[in-house]
């Protein structure tokens, strides 16, 4: 599966993250799940003022980010092993991915960052 875009590879991080919440029964809040999709560079985002408010109110991002860089993990893990072809998959999204600012590479970065980059491609 390649991913010649931004857009295509961030949906595919967060389907990840939610379909990882979902399994082990985390519970992503609307405002979370804005979050995940928060990008400086993406021209769709929409900044939403009430969700911003909303997720300070619930969740520090420091909390916000250990949480989602373990479903990140998980979800990595878990793809990895069952196929690992899979790893490919992960490395051209975050190739992708990596050409703008979202928020949510901060946290592929700290969960796989390592993984997924390739040797002597910093």
């Amino acid at each position: 599966m390649g991913y010649l875009s931004q857009a295509p590879a961030k949906q595919f991080f967060i389907s990840k993250v939610v379909n990882q919440a979902e399994q082990e029964g985390v519970n992503l809040s609307k405002a979370e799940k804005y979050m995940l999709a928060w990008s400086e560079s993406d021209p769709s985002f929409v900044i939403d003022n009430d969700l911003n408010e909303q997720f300070e109110k619930e969740i520090t991002q420091e909390e916000f980010e250990k949480k989602i860089q373990a479903l990140i993990k998980q979800a990595y893990e878990t793809d990895i092993s069952k196929d690992k072809d899979m790893k490919e998959t992960y490395r051209t999204a975050y190739k992708a991915l990596k050409q703008g600012d979202h928020f949510i590479l901060i946290m592929i970065n700290a969960a796989i960052g390592s993984k997924l980059r390739k040797w002597g491609l910093f």
